[in-house]
């Protein structure tokens, strides 16, 4: 795996978070609470960066983030639902 490390820190915490939480909380709190447990690990952490496209033929229109860059190298999407259907799934 690549970044192993890194992503064991990242995943451990994300239980952590939903130990925590649950799957009763929205969005949002996960994601304030994951970005204040990174911070106390002193994980570097960029929220919602604004993207660079390096390609001349296209000009991205509104808005467009990442959620998170952990390690200024690991994007990390955080999702908040009740269940996961199959066809969800595969696209994650």
């Amino acid at each position: 795996m690549i970044f192993e490390d890194q992503a064991y820190q990242l995943i451990s915490t994300a239980f952590e978070v939903y130990n925590e939480f649950g799957s009763a909380s929205l969005q949002l709190v996960y994601q304030e609470v994951f970005k204040h447990e990174l911070s106390l690990q002193q994980i570097p952490l960029i929220a919602q960066p604004p993207p660079k496209i390096p390609n001349k033929r296209i000009i991205l229109e509104g808005e467009h983030f990442a959620g998170l860059i952990a390690f200024n190298k690991i994007i990390i999407e955080l999702k908040a639902i009740n269940t996961i259907s199959s066809g969800r799934n595969l696209s994650y």
